[in-house]
């Protein structure tokens, strides 16, 4: 229940993962289907920093951005910005998730998608930054925008 000692728990971990590949399958394991949504969203937070150039992982991730759960959504939202070489179907559901009914989820996928860097979501971004149905969804789109039309 202790927010530092779950903290504690991922960063140990995300460090033994780095030493053991296992660690990884047993995180994948618990976005899918861990005892409860806290376990589960740390859990996206450790393959964010374990394994962010892995397919399963980024499958994962797309599996619990559509959870029930806000928070576990908007903790795999997060991460899918973390993906080093995305599959198109991690831009897919970024952009459908700029509709989400969480305005919180839906800056996230914003941001997300500045970070992912596909200029494909550049239309739906841009539209958002000129009408958006909450200023901080609005002010996430501009910033996405601005990051995908900035040269790397």
């Amino acid at each position: 229940a202790e927010g530092d000692v779950r903290w504690s728990a991922a960063r140990v971990l995300v460090d033994m993962g780095r030493l053991h590949g296992e660690i990884v399958r047993v995180l994948l394991g618990l976005v899918r289907g861990g005892d409860g949504p806290v376990v589960r969203r740390m859990s996206t937070f450790c393959l964010r920093e374990l394994a962010p150039d892995q397919p399963a992982a980024a499958q994962a991730l797309l599996e619990a951005s559509r959870d029930a759960d806000t928070q576990l959504r908007r903790a795999a939202l997060t991460a899918m910005a973390g993906l080093l070489d995305p599959p198109p179907m991690v831009t897919a559901r970024l952009v459908d998730a700029l509709d989400d009914a969480d305005p919180v989820s839906a800056g996230l996928a914003a941001l997300a998608l500045g970070e992912v860097r596909d200029a494909s979501a550049l239309p739906r971004l841009r539209a958002l930054a000129m009408s958006a149905r909450t200023p901080a969804l609005q002010q996430a789109a501009k910033t996405a925008v601005a990051r995908l039309e900035t040269p790397r």
